[in-house]
Formats: structure tokens, C-alpha cells, sequence
């Protein structure tokens, strides 16, 4: 039988969003899982149209568990000097970790640009250039797609910085995480898009918000835990979304038994910690990584189930008005 194959069209930006700014960012923003999933970093939306003096960033997001900016520039038709000079300016202003600038065509001129920002830069700072398409089979829905054209040489610069300047325990962490990714990918596809395992004892995973988020970490008395890290702008933000999730700790404990529940006052977090029941636990126990990493995998999506209608329900803190302020 003879197969009948469709036509695939390259659709016009604008057919499907109308603007830049009204239609895409907005999109762009609810959708941020696209951009995550082609970038491998897991993003959390902080703001859309930040300024930056008399300019406004279109998106600015944050790498879950951590406090490096991603600033988002977004442009339909091919790319030009002005959003170049834009991106610079949005990462400086907001001292980002990554720049992002999204369009429907790269000029060469653009992209050697970038590679030679990227080509100069340290780890943990560099740019990306994705293309932006439009596609459809005959009359189905139509599908967005994302290409990476440059990204940051994160690969290049680890393996360099592994040989270099990273100590032989932030090897053994790397060496430990980078086969549990895959292994959370592949059991829990779609919450994670972490392409680089950290160098740390600890790693962060994506909640859904910009605080708190998800954690697995080795610690400094040799525990293995899976954690929530209740963390925040301030102090008063942090307390607030802590005794939001303190309003439900019974019914916390009641769907998963064993947590730690650790307040720690005074300080910028606060956590919560399901332990495993390992005497020694430490990365420096090699022989030990395979039964470490299938305690993590079993346990981590239970632990998540406990937290995220919880987590999926926390309000953010505003900050009172003061006294006498016309907009109280």
C-alpha cells in the first residue's frame, strides 16, 4: 500500500502570534517548559517586561535552585544590531548567568557574535541564539519549534575546568549526578531539562516556582537526604511561604511518614527532609553510588507527590504598606 506523506510548511510568526510583545511573551512565559526542555536548564518564571532603565527585558526567569538570572529577548523577523545591543545591555543590567535571544532568522554577523561572547567568557555565563519556528502538516495544528543555533560552551569549559581548577571532589560529585540525570529523565520525564551535573554536594530540581524547590544532597555528617529548601528573596518572604507549608505538616506526614521538618531560625532557608537510611553516606564511597542512586530514584517521586498540590498552592509574600502611604 502506497503511503501518502503531507506537506510541511514553514508558517509566517505572525500567523500564529500577532505581536512580539502582547501574543509571544506572554506565551512564551506560561510556556517556559519549551525553552527549558531545548536548553537544558530548568527555569522558573520570575517577571515578564522588566526594566532596565528606560529599557524592559521581555522575560526574566531564574535556574531552579539557584540565584542566577536568565534575561529572554525575543524578536520576529531576522536579527538586528538593536537586539544585540539590547541583550548585552539586559544581562548587565540584571547581572544574568545566561542570556537568551530568540528570532526567526540568525544572521551570520549575529551569531558569530555570540560565539565570540561565548568563546570569551567563564562558566556559568554565556548566550544563547535559538530560532523560532512555525510549522504545520496540511491543515493540522500548527507546532512551534525551537533550534538551537549558539549556545555556551558549557561542555567544553567543564571538561576544561575538570582538568584544572576543580578539585578532585567536585569531580567525584559531577561523576555522581550526570548518570542519576539521566536516570530521573528517563523516570520521571519532563521535570527536569539538566543537561550539566553540578560540582556540588548538592542538586537542585524544579518545583514549579521560583522558591522553594526540590533538592537531593550529601551532607557535611555523611547523610544522604532528599530536601525541600524553603528559600526566598528575604527573610520575611522565606517565613512566609514556611508557615504556609507548616499549616499542612500533618497531612504532609500523614501521606509521607519520616520527614524532618528544620526551621532553622535566623537563617535565609528552612527545610524539610526525607533521610536515607544509610550510615555512611558520603561521594567518596564509590562503591556505593549504584545503592545511593536507586534510593534517590525510588524516593524522590513520592516526595514530590507529598509537596507539589502544596507547593502548587503557596502565595507569594507582599510586603505591607506603610503607615501613611497614599497607597494604603
Amino acid at each position: 500500500m502506497a503511503v501518502e506523506f503531507g506537506q510541511l510548511r514553514r508558517l509566517p510568526i505572525r500567523t500564529v502570534w500577532t505581536s512580539e510583545s502582547s501574543d509571544f511573551t506572554p506565551w512564551l512565559a506560561a510556556n517556559l517548559n519549551y525553552l527549558s526542555a531545548q536548553i537544558g536548564l530548568d527555569l522558573e518564571l520570575v517577571a515578564t517586561e522588566v526594566a532596565v532603565g528606560p529599557f524592559r527585558v521581555d522575560v526574566v526567569a531564574q535556574i531552579a535552585g539557584t540565584d542566577d538570572l536568565v534575561v529572554i529577548e525575543n524578536q520576529f523577523g531576522p536579527t538586528d544590531h538593536d537586539h544585540l545591543g539590547k541583550l548585552l545591555t539586559y544581562a548587565a543590567g540584571q547581572e544574568a548567568a545566561y542570556a537568551v535571544w530568540i528570532a526567526e532568522r540568525f544572521r551570520p554577523e549575529h551569531r558569530s557574535a555570540i560565539e565570540w561572547v561565548n568563546h570569551n567568557s567563564v562558566e556559568g555565563v554565556g548566550f544563547f541564539g535559538l530560532r523560532i519556528e512555525a510549522l504545520q502538516i496540511d491543515t493540522s495544528p500548527v507546532a512551534v519549534q525551537l533550534t538551537t543555533v549558539v549556545e555556551p560552551d558549557q561542555w567544553a569549559k567543564q571538561v576544561t575546568q575538570a582538568t584544572s581548577t576543580v578539585s578532585a571532589r567536585g569531580q567525584l560529585y559531577a561523576a555522581f549526578w550526570e548518570p542519576l540525570i539521566e536516570r530521573l529523565q528517563t523516570t520521571y520525564p519532563g521535570w527536569s531539562n539538566k543537561s550539566v551535573p553540578p560540582k556540588d554536594s548538592w542538586m537542585p530540581m524544579p518545583s514549579g516556582k521560583t522558591y522553594p524547590f526540590y533538592s537531593i544532597a550529601f551532607t557535611g555528617d555523611r547523610k544522604l537526604r532528599i530536601e525541600l529548601y524553603v528559600d526566598g528573596p528575604n527573610e520575611q518572604a522565606q517565613q512566609h511561604l514556611w508557615e504556609q507549608l507548616a499549616s499542612v505538616r500533618e497531612q504532609i506526614n500523614a501521606t509521607l511518614p519520616g520527614l524532618d521538618w528544620d526551621a532553622i531560625p535566623n537563617k535565609r532557608a528552612s527545610r524539610i527532609s526525607l533521610y536515607a537510611p544509610f550510615d555512611d553516606a558520603s561521594v567518596d564511597n564509590e562503591d556505593q553510588w549504584d545503592t545511593h542512586r536507586d534510593w534517590i530514584v525510588t524516593n524522590l517521586g513520592a516526595f514530590r507527590d507529598a509537596f507539589q498540590p502544596h507547593i502548587d498552592q503557596l502565595t507569594p509574600y507582599v510586603p505591607p504598606v506603610p503607615a501613611g502611604d497614599p497607597a494604603g
